[in-house]
């Protein structure tokens, strides 16, 4: 225990500079005892040496692993990010699936753990060791398998975002995404513009909304795979319905060359009717880059047309708007939601379509759900609404039952 401490007493010195966040898992073998008891002393501790080789097999050099126990290992990580936590809990998780073979016998691994967090659970090893050790006991008196985590808030935090990571995987192993699509309309006329490509999950009839799991996607190493997939799935539909498509496209995927690759592999007759939505953030944290990649897209034969998603949320894009080679400009659901009962978002959302006339830009007025929105918005002039006042998100079926047959009697 002594070397376990004086190794994460000194990374827990680093991250103080450094700002990062630190966990530290007692792990406990369920029922040793009785194991050495099935096997003998000898053969348990050889059960003892796979479990070790296997964290370090599972966490690499990444982390500090030490035997503090007969049956008791320590673990200490550090991470960055509240997806990586998840992604911890998960091989911790597994551990329990593990099998120790002797000859052609196997025994069921499974293990109890205790977690503490730096620095919000204590700022040095003792603080740490003591609240993972209490939290050890707690999950050991609920049973084996059971893995706690010493503030329970963070506990069900991370069993949440398990939950959503589980769902995912079966998503991609079952294929359980599915595209829906909102229709967008003319202001003036409310003939359907367009289509926008909105993913969900559906899962034994329950279907999950993307603000349940978008974030874990784009933040896990599935993000290009499932966009290759949104996008392949968008153009089929294209090429199918003749019609307008606009697609969400998250910023690791648009600031990596091999996305204008994919761009270029979409047959170049139907480029034009796919629309990429960038939201606002994506260009303000690096507008130069934006406005180069934008540019490269513009140069293509016959090129998508490019949309500044929830515009209005950033404080500098305004700075950059002239230079960009943007098509549309949504306005931000939340200035529409408010413009009726706030002045100030009012003005917002007339000086946007305002400036964007100027610069010979589209504006599409997002979350429209009332008529007063609807008749302000073509009073102001913004050329494109969308929102549950005309139609909420639709399945493939209903758009071809339904919205072209709309558009073929107009």
């Amino acid at each position: 225990l002594n070397g376990f401490s004086v190794q994460v007493s000194s990374k827990l010195r680093e991250l103080t500079y450094k700002g990062m966040m630190g966990i530290l898992i007692l792990i406990d073998i369920y029922n040793m005892t009785y194991i050495n008891k099935i096997l003998g002393f000898s053969e348990g501790d050889e059960l003892l040496k796979f479990f070790a080789n296997k964290l370090k097999e599972i966490f690499t050099d990444s982390a500090i692993i030490s035997r503090i126990g007969a049956d008791t290992f320590g673990l200490y990580l550090t991470f960055e990010l509240s997806h990586e936590l998840s992604a911890i809990y998960f091989k911790i998780l597994n551990l329990n699936e593990l099998k120790y073979y002797k000859g052609v016998d196997s025994i069921s691994i499974t293990i109890n753990a205790g977690c503490a967090l730096f620095p919000r659970d204590g700022h040095n090893f003792i603080d740490l060791y003591e609240k993972a050790d209490i939290t050890l006991t707690r999950a050991k008196n609920e049973g084996e398998g059971v893995i706690k985590f010493f503030n329970e808030e963070i506990e069900k935090d991370v069993e949440s975002r398990w939950d959503v990571i589980n769902l995912v995987k079966r998503a991609f192993d079952e294929n359980l995404f599915v595209l829906y699509f909102q229709p967008y309309y003319q202001t003036d006329t409310l003939k359907i513009s367009g289509l926008e490509a909105l993913v969900r999950i559906i899962d034994n009839d329950k279907i999950y909304n993307p603000g349940y799991f978008i974030d874990y996607i784009e933040n896990s190493p599935n993000i290009r795979k499932f966009e290759d997939w949104v996008i392949k799935e968008v153009v089929e539909k294209i090429k199918k319905w003749n019609i307008n498509i606009s697609v969400n496209i998250s910023g690791k995927t648009f600031i990596n060359q091999d996305f204008i690759n994919k761009l270029l592999e979409i047959p170049e007759f139907l480029r034009d009717k796919i629309t990429i939505e960038i939201t606002e953030r994506i260009f303000i944290e690096n507008p130069e880059n934006s406005i180069s990649i934008i540019s490269m897209i513009k140069k293509m034969n016959n090129p998508p047309r490019i949309a500044m998603d929830d515009f209005g949320t950033g404080y500098s894009s305004l700075v950059y708007l002239k230079d960009l080679p943007v098509d549309i400009i949504k306005i931000d659901i939340n200035f529409i939601r408010n413009m009726l009962k706030d002045k100030k978002s009012f003005a917002i959302v007339q000086t946007i379509i305002e400036l964007a006339k100027r610069l010979d830009k589209i504006t599409l007025a997002e979350g429209v759900e009332q008529k007063e929105q609807l008749d302000i918005l073509k009073f102001l002039g913004c050329e494109m609404i969308q929102g549950f006042l005309l139609s909420k998100p639709l399945s493939a079926d209903i758009v071809e039952s339904e919205i072209l047959k709309s558009i073929q009697n107009n």
